[in-house]
């Protein structure tokens, strides 16, 4: 399971941390988790799952928000530059775009 923290959405939909500190407050432990649900209740709207080596994940965003100095979107960029995304989990983000999870690199 991977460590997590509580977030929520705001009115203009975007996705904050509820504590400051959520990178150090990160957790797998069911029952802080549920301590959080009981706790948070009105104010959890989801929990946010941090990338990097504490999950041993990352993430690439592709965003469908047109960039205004380009014109462009992420999608745009792929094709623009010939690059392929390889087979991974992924899935769709509120607004349109897509979130493809890989292994983060033992390097870093």
């Amino acid at each position: 399971m991977f460590k997590v923290f509580p977030a929520q959405l705001t009115w203009d939909k975007q996705k904050v941390p509820i504590f400051d500190d959520w990178k150090n407050i990160a957790t797998d432990n069911q029952v802080q988790i549920r301590k959080w649900q009981d706790q948070l209740v009105g104010k959890l709207t989801f929990f946010g799952v941090p990338c990097g080596s504490v999950n041993d994940i990352f993430v690439l965003d592709i965003d469908t928000k047109l960039d205004p100095t380009t014109g462009k979107n992420g999608w745009d960029s792929i094709r623009e530059h010939n690059l392929q995304i390889p087979d991974t989990f992924s899935q769709k983000t509120l607004n349109g775009g897509s979130h493809f999870f890989f292994r983060y690199p033992k390097d870093g």
